[in-house]
């Protein structure tokens, strides 16, 4: 088989574009091909997808038919690649794959006008989430502390979201809306690791020290709201944030004199969330200053 037999099936995958952060590389020759196992496994899992969106939302019965049509080509190619027809394996995945375009072609004409606004109006949600995991990271990686794991669910995050605004500027408000549902679930899983990265960086033999240098952050970060807020900018935000973490350091601070150093940690590690979404605010402030 030539290799723009491969290339055409990859070519149906990126366009399907339902598992982000996979790489299916070049086109190779004859006797590099990449394994069909694989492709199988992607076309079924965006069949899966496409499947569960069916069972939730409203849609044409011809689209059901095709779902049942593609089912029954990756089954024929399983069948084939199990029978060393390696050539039948790929013209059946490469079917299953232009069907599955298909499929997604015709949700697109089908959203209505309501759903493609919604999918915009999560855009900045996400993208403001997006920024404040990055600020996160390069705040642990200030600290010396390692996330490679988170780091690689952003990147996702980030590679997912450029392909759905991409998507959605192309006039398939679908696939962009199946794209930006992985950067959400991606940005959801970083920020759960991340909390817990932070709390477990947060040891009992750096509270001192941690107490001890908190006001002087607390004390630059009202100094930004001040500047920001003299110069009209609006700093509601930012100061709900300052003021909850002038309320949990003092009570963190009265518990380590007190002798309590579990419960002036569990105090801090609670307030990580807040101190993240203060960094985000004040770097919004001061991004804005210098506008």
């Amino acid at each position: 088989m030539k290799s723009t037999a491969w290339g055409s099936i990859v070519v149906a995958l990126m366009i399907v574009a339902a598992i982000p952060a996979i790489s299916y590389g070049e086109e190779t020759d004859e006797q590099h091909p990449p394994p069909i196992e694989r492709y199988i496994q992607i076309a079924e899992h965006a069949r899966q997808r496409l499947t569960a969106y069916l069972d939730t939302h409203e849609h044409d019965q011809d689209i059901e038919q095709r779902c049942e049509d593609i089912a029954l080509l990756i089954e024929g190619a399983r069948e084939a690649r199990a029978a060393g027809d390696v050539e039948t394996a790929i013209a059946k995945t490469k079917g299953a794959m232009e069907m599955l375009k298909g499929c997604m072609t015709s949700l697109d004409v089908q959203l209505l006008p309501e759903a493609v606004d919604a999918i915009k109006d999560r855009y900045e949600r996400a993208s403001h989430h997006l920024s404040m995991l990055t600020i996160a990271l390069g705040r642990l990686e200030e600290r010396g502390i390692e996330a490679p794991l988170i780091d690689a669910h952003v990147r996702v995050a980030r590679s997912s979201f450029k392909a759905s605004l991409v998507h959605l500027k192309a006039e398939r408000p679908f696939i962009a809306r199946q794209m930006l549902n992985v950067c959400e679930r991606s940005l959801d899983t970083a920020h759960d690791m991340l909390e817990d990265r932070v709390r477990d960086s947060l040891l009992p033999e750096r509270l001192h020290h941690y107490l001890n240098t908190m006001p002087e952050r607390l004390q630059a970060a009202h100094d930004t709201i001040d500047e920001a807020r003299s110069g009209g900018i609006d700093t509601g935000e930012a100061e709900s944030l300052l003021a909850q973490l002038k309320v949990r350091l003092h009570k963190a601070r009265e518990a380590h004199q007190e002798g309590r150093e579990a419960a002036s940690l569990a105090i801090l590690r609670e307030s990580m969330e807040s101190a993240t979404r203060l960094d985000h605010e004040l770097d919004e402030l001061q991004r804005r200053m210098a506008s």
